[in-house]
């Protein structure tokens, strides 16, 4: 308890009160009084025995009440408290999804969108974001760990993208991810270099991930060719893994994987149900021992269900005083 003391002292002073409130009781009956003649047969009627003994038992019930009440009452206010530990899971992991969004792709990524989403159901504690790219790149949500704005997020991108006729949604979706024809599009390298920047928190201690979805089909002069874009994430210990969309307009896989793969990356077809799990035991299994996070201890109140005994032992009270007259 916070006051541990307070109970028993409260214990003390409500059973000197009743001990008190008994000898004033018995003074009062052993004193001098007005003697009332003929009140023998009175008193053994069997209806006023009855109403004495309804009188007893009630202001017995209130006695009884009263020390409940009491006795409640003073156990609350000495703040029955405990102790829980806080275990901060917030630790080491950051992911971001890297999502091609150019022509040759565009039909496929409502279903890369949900299988990002599948990915983020079986996080707990990493940080995740989301990037789209073409010719330039636009970041949809940052590092997060509010999983609830991230689900929220993916699901509206999941459906945006697989309404053709929401052109309003559409375009506000993917406005920023142009930079105008001169430079082309799907600008593979670049996008990988964009999402490789959207990394905060450098200096500490922490295992960086991409999981970055694309069809491999350059349509551009890019500054970053895929290789040099790869090499550039891997000097920052961000490792990549691939998520090849097939069915656009190349068929350039094998590029993705040894890219990848020779850098301890992963590759993955995206069509691949399996895809999203394996994709989330890579991840995990990167620096799998968390960074030490102290515990953070704190004290909160424990009441149980006593307050609601002082409730109802007021409310009975009350009752019982009101239909007795006292």
């Amino acid at each position: 308890m916070v006051t541990g003391w307070l109970f028993p002292l409260l214990i003390v002073v409500l059973i000197a009160a009743l001990g008190v409130g008994w000898w004033l009781g018995v003074k009062r009956s052993s004193g001098t009084g007005v003697a009332v003649a003929h009140t023998k047969r009175a008193r053994e009627h069997p209806r006023f025995r009855r109403r004495l003994q309804i009188l007893r038992v009630a202001l017995g019930s209130i006695l009884a009440v009263g020390l409940l009440g009491g006795v409640t009452s003073s156990y609350l206010a000495a703040r029955p408290s405990g102790d829980i530990s806080l275990e901060s899971k917030l630790a080491t992991r950051d992911i971001m999804l890297c999502l091609d969004v150019s022509g040759s792709v565009i039909d496929f990524d409502a279903q890369v969108v949900k299988s990002f989403s599948e990915i983020v159901k079986d996080f707990e504690g990493e940080r995740v974001g989301l990037a789209m790219w073409n010719s330039g790149t636009r970041l949809v949500f940052p590092l997060t760990s509010d999983y609830e704005l991230v689900i929220n997020q993916l699901d509206y991108v999941a459906r945006v993208l697989s309404d053709s006729y929401n052109y309003d949604g559409y375009s506000d979706l993917v406005a920023g991810t142009s930079a105008g024809y001169t430079y082309g599009s799907s600008l593979i390298g670049d996008g990988l270099v964009s999402c490789a920047q959207s990394f905060d928190q450098e200096e500490d201690e922490r295992s960086r991930s991409i999981v970055f979805a694309t069809d491999n089909a350059l349509a551009g002069s890019p500054v970053f060719t895929l290789e040099e874009a790869a090499q550039l994430a891997a000097d920052k210990g961000i490792v990549v893994h691939g998520l090849y969309i097939s069915g656009g307009w190349s068929d350039d896989n094998e590029e993705m994987r040894e890219v990848f793969e020779s850098r301890g990356g992963y590759y993955y077809a995206a069509e691949d149900a399996a895809a999203a799990q394996e994709i989330v035991a890579a991840v995990q299994a990167q620096d799998a021992v968390d960074l030490g996070v102290v515990g953070e201890t704190i004290t909160v109140d424990t009441p149980g269900n006593w307050p609601i005994a002082v409730g109802l032992a007021t409310l009975l009270l009350l009752g019982l005083a009101w239909r007795f007259k006292l």
